[in-house]
């Protein structure tokens, strides 16, 4: 299962390699770049969610860490 940097590397490459191959037209289409453009918003919007999750790991991180350190000590084993 590709992880979404995979995914959004892929998209990127993807979009640079069509990029470059219109640079020898002087003009690209209206269709062309409204294709450019969803597919930019695509990739915004999977990058927002990868902030959110990344996000979300870091307080529940925080959270654990801070419950670890208001518990009372373990008596550890003899």
């Amino acid at each position: 299962m590709k992880s979404i940097v995979d995914r959004l590397v892929a998209e990127l490459h993807g979009l640079s390699a069509q990029v470059r191959g219109r640079r020898g037209s002087d003009q690209i289409s209206a269709d062309a770049l409204e294709e450019l453009a969803r597919r930019v918003d695509r990739l915004e919007a999977q990058f927002e969610g990868l902030q959110d999750a990344v996000y979300r790991q870091d307080v529940l991180h925080d959270r654990r860490i801070s419950d670890l350190r208001s518990s009372p000590p373990h008596d550890e084993p003899t």
